[in-house]
């Protein structure tokens, strides 16, 4: 269920914020760190996100969290797979040129692309 008591807009300040601080929680989405697995780390991590969270919704919880970066982490997926692919073709034909993303906060979100990578199928 979606928020309807909103105490602000999220801004792109806003979300630049909030991307930063979910770079700092490592045990959100680094899959290699040792806190990866740990519960209980990954739960202060997202309380810490949800408190921030309320500047912009008063009853902001671990779901939305969850929720944003879904939908954060789903557009820059689609995002990036659409630079590869552009970037394939443009290198195929011969042109210099680079696909530039859309997505105005695809920078913000690079340190994932490692993390992004699709695993081997076994």
């Amino acid at each position: 269920m979606y928020s309807a008591d909103f105490t602000m807009a999220w801004s792109r300040e806003g979300t630049r914020n909030f991307l930063a601080l979910y770079r700092e929680e490592e045990c959100l989405w680094k899959v290699k760190s040792k806190l990866y697995n740990d519960k209980n780390a990954r739960e202060k991590a997202n309380g810490k996100l949800a408190a921030f969270c309320r500047q912009f919704e008063t009853d902001a919880n671990i779901d939305t969290v969850r929720r944003k970066i879904n939908n954060l982490r789903c557009a820059f997926r689609k995002e990036l797979k659409r630079q590869q692919q552009e970037n394939s073709k443009l290198s195929a034909s011969g042109s210099d040129e680079v696909y530039e993303p859309k997505l105005w906060y695809f920078n913000e979100l690079l340190f994932l692309q490692d993390q992004e990578t699709p695993r081997a199928s076994r």
